[in-house]
């Protein structure tokens, strides 16, 4: 399992500027065997295969990292306040903390039952000393965002394969500070989801910054990043109740 790891991302990470060192794949050997051990029944991926996990889920969050770093999104200096939203077994916002200690999460994770696995994978990560400011928030996003503590207090919002854009701005928005970033994996529909979106970011007052490739791992399908900025206040009706921004997207 190691060597696969180690394989990976000597292969994908070399020519990057973010170091791998012997810690780095031990974190990424135990986070990988954490997930095959709680997977059949957080079921946090369709996935078995070990080298396919790296790549999807490790190698693709890391890539978003990178994307964010090039973007200038994602800085070296200061604390970076993270919400995932929807990750599952910790995608993308896990891996992209592992190989960046500035970043600050909040998981954001309905599934009562994955929430659970979800906070015994970080807690056994945190033995390597990272991930210790780490908050694992049972809730859907659109009742996160209402939470007083949790409105409009973070920097950065990271998502993928959870809602379309028009629904993701409605949950992400309202968490986000002033100026705060969300930064959404989409795949071959990005620009067509970007153009059904128009309404949304009117509404709630976000601006589309760029679409940019994801890099590193080249699929079918190329993947991109879609970026969008916060600016101004959100009205207090948004987000709306739970289920509503699903059934009648803006």
């Amino acid at each position: 399992m190691s060597s696969i790891v180690a394989t990976n991302l000597d292969r994908y990470l070399r020519d990057t500027d973010l170091q791998v060192t012997d810690q780095t794949i031990a974190i990424f050997s135990d986070y990988l065997s954490l997930l095959q051990k709680f997977n059949q029944r957080a079921g946090f991926t369709s996935l078995t295969d070990d080298e396919e996990i790296v790549k999807r889920h490790f190698i693709e969050s890391v890539a978003l990292l990178i994307s964010l770093q090039d973007a200038g999104v994602i800085l070296d200096s200061g604390i970076i306040d993270v919400v995932d939203i929807g990750p599952g077994g910790g995608f993308p916002s896990v891996p992209m903390a592992i190989m960046d200690p500035h970043l600050q999460l909040s998981l954001v994770e309905s599934n009562k039952k994955r929430a659970n696995y979800l906070e015994q994978i970080v807690s056994a990560l945190q033995s390597f000393g990272i991930l210790t400011s780490t908050t694992i928030i049972n809730a859907r996003a659109e009742d996160a965002g209402r939470m007083d503590f949790f409105r409009e207090e973070h920097d950065l919002i990271v998502s993928r394969a959870v809602a379309p854009l028009n629904v993701l701005i409605e949950y992400s928005l309202p968490m986000l500070r002033d100026g705060g970033i969300l930064a959404s994996v989409k795949g071959s529909r990005a620009h067509l989801e970007v153009t059904d979106a128009q309404n949304a970011l009117k509404e709630l007052g976000g601006q589309l910054v760029t679409v940019i490739d994801l890099p590193l791992i080249s699929t079918l399908h190329q993947q991109s990043v879609v970026i969008v900025q916060k600016k101004g206040q959100i009205n207090d009706r948004y987000p709306r109740r739970a289920g509503v921004p699903v059934r009648r997207p803006l």
